[in-house]
């Protein structure tokens, strides 16, 4: 599974790239204005910076954009991470509190979202923060996602078109 973080504007702000795990940098994919390309490479040699085609996109003509530059490159899923991300657990299985994790500790949540990303179900992700604490754990359908966007891509690209004004081949 690719990670791809779209991001423009926070070229020294790269919250999400910081806490994902190193062993997953080698898999990650920042999208970003060709003017910022350049600066966001040196972040680290392992991550791959690939500059949108507009520099004035906005994020849901980015999303499509990165659904079909994604299935044009062969990849099968993609995890799509807002640039700004902190990621929590909860603190037990019958504890409704969160606490932040970061690291290593991420590798099982992102497999588990790769697991779960097929023909059976093709959009998956991980939950908001805001009113987790309500929630009981475990996967939750239908449920609104809007911050970590797990795309299985072969039904996806097929299925899926955005509202965006402007389409890009």
């Amino acid at each position: 599974m690719r990670i791809i973080i779209p991001t423009r504007g926070r070229v020294n702000k790269q919250r999400t790239v910081s806490v994902v795990p190193r062993e997953l940098l080698s898999r990650t994919t920042l999208v970003c204005p060709q003017q910022e390309q350049r600066r966001l490479a040196r972040l680290d040699d392992d991550i791959e910076v690939v500059a949108q085609p507009d520099a004035n996109m906005r994020i849901a003509a980015k999303r499509a954009w990165i659904v079909q530059f994604g299935l044009d490159r062969g990849y099968e899923k993609i995890l799509m991470l807002d640039d700004d991300l902190v990621f929590s657990t909860r603190k037990g299985p019958d504890v409704k509190g969160l606490r932040k994790i970061r690291g290593k500790e991420l590798i099982s949540e992102f497999q588990r979202i790769e697991d779960k990303l097929g023909s059976e179900f093709p959009h998956v992700g991980f939950g908001s923060r805001y009113h987790n604490n309500h929630e009981s754990g475990g996967w939750k359908i239908p449920g609104k996602m809007g911050c970590a966007l797990g795309h299985y891509l072969p039904i996806v690209a097929r299925e899926v078109r955005s509202n965006c004004a402007r389409t890009f081949v």
